[in-house]
């Protein structure tokens, strides 16, 4: 089909609807990328937005050992950066099948990434983006490579593109998609259906695709629905037909304040929680805030520690000089973020206190962070509109000398609820898996995992982790390929741990014991970080032994981290002597949306490797308030896949290469809110505590 007839049909078929102007929706192609049916056009998912998809069709189109039979491809794309788009697809025949490497699982998986160019293309013009996929890997394995280029104009309810790609030099049946020129029109008719048509340069594609109402749905999410209808390619066992199940999420989740945050937008807001602090804060209104406000200080300080322990805080210390409220507390209840406690405790302050303050936050007893402020310009603050310019908050963030900092207060009030010898019992699943081999699309072993962790003296802790296996794909059974790598009900992890903060905001750990079920040593974990947060540097030193093969690892890494406040953007290089002896570097890119972060990682040690990291906490947004056990989920789980890149002989494993210590109980974790505790990382996200006031205290 040549292609001006194409374009010209395409058009016919747009324009032989008529509905009012409707913007045009993105979602994914079938190959890859967000685009039309085969085809990219020059958009890319939201910045922060998650495409999951799940395609079915008859045949593929490259002339490979999964060509025989019908395949499934599942897709996952997501905008990692503004005009920045990430993907990873596995296409497969069947999801899993006899045990062993078997050419009849069939299974290929490839990244991608698309770049849309905004910056100095007016936005009326036109759109460009260019991209590749499947590059880096085996050259008889990459069976998807590709670069392209593509330009889209967005007329009324249309969106015409067409681009130039350079296709696989794989395929030797013909010509492969997006091998030349290129082209797509898509039709939004209606806000729920999209008419779309494609040339990918072997034929003509055309189908549609259906969107469900966004009502239908929580927390801005979207699904829809891509059917091909008719395909003229001739590529080697091309269907003409595949249908497409998508859901599009945002990754900041539920907090809506982290969610539009992360497109640059103030978020809604609840009028009767507005209403309620307005009452509380802006005159006093009963007799006993008269009483409070009129400098009843005992009862003041009665009356705060009351509604800072019913919200969960522990070690909570208080004093009262003059007009300055002082106030130290540890948070271990709301464990998604510590921007949370926060912000539930400055918005308590402004219930019962009229000047100014000074805020210490605690972890393991130790302080981490300081925030001093006036009371009347942060009730301003959390009263502001969301049309209003000024967003950040009037506070004072301060982690230099915090120890002499907290020396200096005449403690009233101190160690109310203390932490220590409280049981802390921390679920969780662990997970070991391999996605995309010669064994199957995704061979798993799954355990529950039991943590005890105790808080002993200042920085002082024990902590303890057993694994009890639940299930296993078949390739984990014994015998199988993966068998040594399955869980076993075992205890896994034994240590004592003791960190200290050091001048110039400087925090070291120690810690001794039983890591990965089998070797026993100590290590040193100390970093650095600069008064606003933005840079830090960090160092570990190890010495394990082996139980019973007595392999001595003595990892050695340092590491250095910038973070990027204006997209919550931390880039890392780090390197040295890994877990296994081998040596080299790591570099990684990781992206925060609201308390989801992905990670990009290029590693270099004996091979190369390439992998990306989804992290998510999976608790309560605010857990069980602490007596002698708090029964909770777990702060941080990751699910990770890495691949070898850079070696055209072999596309092996190789886990054990490039390993870190990967201590649970680390600096940035334990003491530093997933490494994002700092003056600029809570001047960015100041929305998040008012939000945490507006849902935890100002409704109540």
């Amino acid at each position: 089909m040549p292609i001006y007839r194409f374009v010209g049909a395409g058009v016919l078929l747009a324009c032989s609807g008529l509905a009012v102007a409707e913007p045009v929706t993105v979602s994914m192609a079938q190959t890859g990328f967000s685009g039309v049916l085969r085809t990219p056009h020059a958009e890319v998912l939201d910045f922060a937005d998650l495409s999951l998809n799940y395609h079915i069709e008859e045949h593929i189109d490259h002339s490979t050992s999964y060509t025989k039979g019908a395949h499934k491809t599942l897709l996952l794309g997501v905008g990692l950066l503004p005009h920045l788009e990430i993907s990873v697809q596995n296409t497969f025949k069947k999801f899993n099948g006899e045990t062993g490497w078997n050419r009849g699982h069939s299974s290929d998986l490839s990244f991608s990434a698309k770049y849309e160019f905004s910056y100095f293309i007016p936005e009326d013009w036109f759109s460009l983006a260019v991209g590749f996929q499947d590059y880096g890997g085996v050259s008889w394995a990459t069976v998807h490579q590709n670069a392209y280029g593509v330009v889209s104009k967005s007329l009324y309810d249309f969106r015409l593109s067409v681009g130039f790609g350079k296709g696989s030099e794989r395929n030797q049946m013909g010509r492969d998609y997006l091998d030349g020129v290129f082209g797509g029109v898509e039709y939004q008719a209606f806000d729920w259906l999209q008419l779309v048509a494609d040339y990918d340069g072997t034929g003509g594609n055309v189908g549609a695709k259906l969107f469900a109402p966004q009502q239908w749905l929580p927390y801005g999410w979207q699904a829809n629905v891509t059917w091909q209808a008719y395909s003229s390619s001739d590529t080697h066992n091309r269907d003409n037909q595949w249908l497409g199940l998508g859901l599009t999420m945002p990754l900041a989740g539920p907090n809506r304040a982290d969610r539009y945050q992360a497109r640059g937008v103030e978020p809604w807001r609840d009028e009767r929680a507005t209403t309620q602090l307005q009452q509380a804060n802006v005159t006093p209104t009963s007799a006993q805030q008269q009483q409070d406000w009129q400098g009843g200080n005992e009862q003041l300080l009665a009356t705060l520690l009351a509604e800072l322990a019913s919200q969960g805080f522990e070690n909570i210390s208080l004093s009262l000089e003059g007009e300055v409220l002082h106030l130290a507390y540890e948070n271990n209840v709301f464990n998604w973020n510590e921007l949370d406690g926060l912000g539930v405790v400055l918005g308590l302050i402004t219930d019962h206190h009229h000047g100014d303050f000074t805020v210490f936050v605690l972890n393991q007893k130790i302080p981490v962070l300081q925030v001093s402020g006036q009371t009347k310009q942060y009730l301003a603050f959390l009263q502001q509109q969301a049309d209003q310019t000024t967003k950040a908050a009037p506070l004072t963030v301060n982690q230099a000398s915090l120890n002499a900092e907290f020396d200096k207060v005449a403690w009233q009030q101190t160690q109310l609820n203390d932490s220590a010898y409280k049981l802390r019992l921390i679920f969780a699943p662990s997970y070991y898996s391999f996605l995309g081999t010669e064994m199957g699309v995704l061979d798993y072993s799954l355990a529950l995992s039991s943590n005890v962790q105790m808080q002993l003296w200042q920085g002082a802790s024990i902590d303890v982790r057993h694994l009890l296996p639940i299930t296993h794909s078949d390739d984990f059974d014994d015998g199988e390929y993966f068998a040594q790598s399955r869980h076993k009900n075992r205890v896994d992890r034994a240590l004592f741990h003791q960190g200290f903060l050091l001048p110039q905001n400087t925090l070291t750990q120690f810690s001794a014991g039983l890591v990965r079920s089998h070797f026993v040593g100590a290590m040193n974990e100390t970093r650095w970080q600069s008064p606003q947060g933005a840079h830090r540097f960090s160092a570990e030193l190890g010495y394990f032994e082996h139980d019973k093969t007595h392999f001595k690892a003595k990892p050695a890494l340092v590491n250095y981290r910038y973070h990027l406040a204006r997209w919550d953007w931390a880039l890392e290089v780090g390197g040295g002597r890994y877990w296994y002896g081998d040596k080299g570097f790591t570099l990684s890119s990781k992206h925060w949306f609201g308390d989801t972060s992905v990670s990009l990682t290029y590693q270099n040690t004996d091979e190369q490797f390439a992998g990306m990291t989804f992290s998510v906490p999976i608790t309560l947004q605010k857990d069980m308030t602490p007596t002698w056990l708090q029964v909770r989920g777990i702060d941080e789980w990751s699910l990770n896949y890495r691949t070898m890149v850079g070696n055209d002989k072999c596309n092996c494993l190789n886990g054990s290469l490039a390993t870190p210590t990967g201590l649970q109980h680390n600096l940035a974790r334990v003491y530093d809110n997933r490494d994002r505790l700092s003056a600029v990382y809570v001047e960015t996200n100041a929305t998040r505590l008012k939000s945490a006031y507006w849902q935890f205290v100002a409704q109540e």
